[in-house]
């Protein structure tokens, strides 16, 4: 209703999605409470994928689709240059191990029927790969199989974020930058009342956690538990040696990840497995500047292993990020049990989901309404867990 006021901690994609979304369709009084600047944290780091890839989860590929839609507009009518490319992508194996877990990630999605997603995913033998695809650069050689699909591409994490700050700050939003959380406060009955900071003490009636691997600290302090790991999400730029667009590749095995990044440069990257391999979260993670030179060697190796000309690349720039992963590799969104707090919280999909998010917080804070993915995101799916809403979705 008029006058009351919602926070928000993190300005990244998520903070930026839900501010648009909440300051357009109400209005009640926006703050986004950030430590740096919109967009210099987590989502500066992404890789910044967004499409459809046949691999992911159901949960995945119906957020994506609400997300794309939300994209195609505000790509467009973006002032930044979002630099979005469509390249597709392109998961090859070299074990006989990982041409079977391909092939049977692949069978399962078409016995899954899940529309485009199904007819369009392309998997390609270690026989068939070098009369099938034209990829002069890369190693087809040593490949023992390859997965296709062609909905998938990336953009300028930053820029997209910033795309969707301007939007909410037009239509009112407050955005404090360089402003540290301290605390969050409640009130008698234990429900939140006010975010605390550097910069003094804010009432609140609702509050948004979109902070990524801050979440769980902030949510540990009034109680919650969330049920996240992180890992490290390193990157690395390096010249392009090929000078020519290809997909997106990722290697099952290793984990190594890389694609073209424009001005003459690709990005390369590491997933370094799900939930059970990664790292509890802790309190203030610490997130070094650099990636560690050992880690960094095994990524360029392994691009090495994949594209002709990266046996020794050119170093051009490099940071680490930190990734949230949930036990089922779905995001957890919305209500906690702490009424007036809610959280939004990947397994490493962020800029993926964002819009669609964003979408579902302003349903849950505006007009208690779950929506139709409140059993897909809500942290009361996972055992111990429950939330304030106690009905079923519509």
């Amino acid at each position: 209703m008029a006058g009351e006021t919602i926070g928000i901690v993190g300005a990244g994609i998520t903070g930026a999605c839900t501010a648009n979304y909440l300051s357009r369709r109400s209005d009640r009084r926006v703050v986004v409470f950030e430590r740096d600047e919109v967009a210099a944290e987590t989502t500066a780091k992404s890789a910044g994928y967004v499409g459809v890839r046949a691999s992911h989860t159901a949960a995945h590929r119906a957020l994506m689709t609400r997300s794309i839609h939300v994209y195609n507009r505000v790509i467009r009518e973006a002032d930044a240059d979002v630099r979005h490319r469509m390249l597709g992508g392109l998961n090859v194996a070299t074990t006989a191990a990982g041409r079977a877990a391909l092939r049977d990630r692949h069978r399962s999605v078409t016995a899954d029927g899940d529309g485009a997603d199904a007819a369009f995913a392309r998997f390609f033998d270690g026989e068939t790969i070098r009369e099938s695809l034209l990829l002069p650069d890369v190693r087809l050689d040593g490949l023992t199989a390859a997965w296709f699909w062609p909905n998938y591409g990336y953009v300028t994490p930053a820029a997209l974020a910033t795309a969707f700050a301007d939007r909410a700050r037009d239509a009112g939003a407050e955005f404090r930058t360089d402003t540290t959380v301290l605390d969050l406060e409640r009130d008698a009955t234990g429900a939140i009342d006010a975010v605390r900071t550097d910069r003094g003490r804010t009432p609140v009636d609702q509050l948004v956690l979109a902070a990524g691997p801050w979440n769980p600290t902030l949510a540990r302090s009034v109680g919650v538990d969330l049920p996240v790991r992180h890992s490290v999400a390193p990157g690395v730029l390096v010249d392009d040696p090929t000078a020519s667009v290809h997909p997106s590749l990722t290697h099952h095995e290793s984990g190594v990840y890389l694609r073209p990044h424009g001005d003459g440069q690709l990005f390369i990257g590491h997933y370094q497995g799900d939930f059970a391999a990664a790292a509890p979260a802790t309190a203030n993670p610490e997130i070094p500047a650099d990636v560690p030179a050992d880690l960094r060697a095994e990524i360029l190796e392994g691009a090495g292993r994949l594209v002709y000309g990266l046996e020794d690349p050119t170093v051009r720039d490099q940071w680490v990020g930190l990734r949230s992963l949930t036990p089922d590799g779905n995001p957890i969104v919305g209500w906690t049990d702490v009424d007036g707090l809610l959280v939004a919280t990947y397994n490493a999909t962020g800029i993926q989901h964002a819009p669609a998010v964003g979408h579902i917080l302003s349903q849950q804070l505006l007009g208690d309404e779950p929506t139709q993915y409140y059993d897909l995101v809500s942290i009361s799916r996972f055992e111990g867990y429950s939330d304030v809403y106690d009905g079923a979705p519509t």
